[in-house]
């Protein structure tokens, strides 16, 4: 099923809650293609539907050094390009606990980019695959990076 206007957001879940645990690619001969999730740390995404707009709060140890606006950041970015995908006009409020420090290479960014594609996948109930999911949160990524990856 595909979310396709504002009608959907009287009938979606109150919120949707994800946890993304930390992760690292920096793996001796296998850098950046050997990955590992790290249970040490991990970011909790939080999206609720809005009528309108797009809005991000962070909070958590390392919450103070995310960007709030939008575009500046990886799960805003994922958003974006998820409702857009789905053409869905109506809003959400996302809310990051973010316990993983970022800057440290422990994936800090695409946590927060992967739980907020999981998280709206399950709001919207759209069914994508986990190819899909990547690719989504990979947008999101170029907020960090500057491009998609």
């Amino acid at each position: 099923m595909r979310a396709e206007n504002d009608e959907r957001v009287d009938r979606l879940p109150n919120r949707v809650v994800v946890e993304a645990p930390s992760t690292t690619a920096n793996l001796g001969p296998g850098f950046d293609v050997f990955g590992l999730a790290l249970d040490l740390f991990s970011d909790v995404v939080e999206v609720t539907p809005a009528s309108k707009g797009l809005s991000i709060e962070a909070n958590g140890k390392y919450g103070y050094s995310l960007p709030k606006k939008v575009g500046e950041n990886t799960a805003g970015v994922t958003a974006q390009f998820f409702l857009e995908k789905l053409n869905v006009k109506h809003g959400l409020n996302i809310r990051i606990t973010k316990g993983i420090k970022p800057g440290v290479g422990l994936g800090s960014s695409a946590a927060s980019a992967a739980a907020t594609a999981i998280a709206l996948n399950r709001l919207f109930n759209t069914g994508f695959s986990k190819l899909e999911l990547v690719e989504i949160a990979a947008q999101g990524e170029s907020a960090s990076a500057g491009v998609p990856h």
